[in-house]
């Protein structure tokens, strides 16, 4: 199963955004889930990360191993620089 979200938490508060991340872990492990997200807090938990520029994927791999390189743009987003 896929499960395709664009922006799903975008506009609404933190509680709903909690409930949305919860059944999202719980509802749908084991599927495949594509999402478009502006906030890092809503996709840190997922297995692979793509970071798009200008409609470019410029980096692309496993969210916990993108994080600890120092020189990628998801740190820097990350690290709020």
């Amino acid at each position: 199963r896929i499960l395709v979200l664009d922006e799903a938490t975008s506009s609404i508060d933190r509680i709903a955004e909690r409930t949305v991340q919860r059944v999202m872990r719980e509802k749908f492990k084991g599927c495949t889930i594509i999402a478009v997200a502006h906030y890092l807090k809503t996709i840190l938990d997922f297995d692979y990360i793509a970071v798009l520029d200008k409609a470019k994927v410029i980096e692309y791999g496993m969210t916990s191993e993108l994080l600890e390189r120092e020189d990628l743009a998801l740190t820097r987003l990350y690290k709020g620089n």
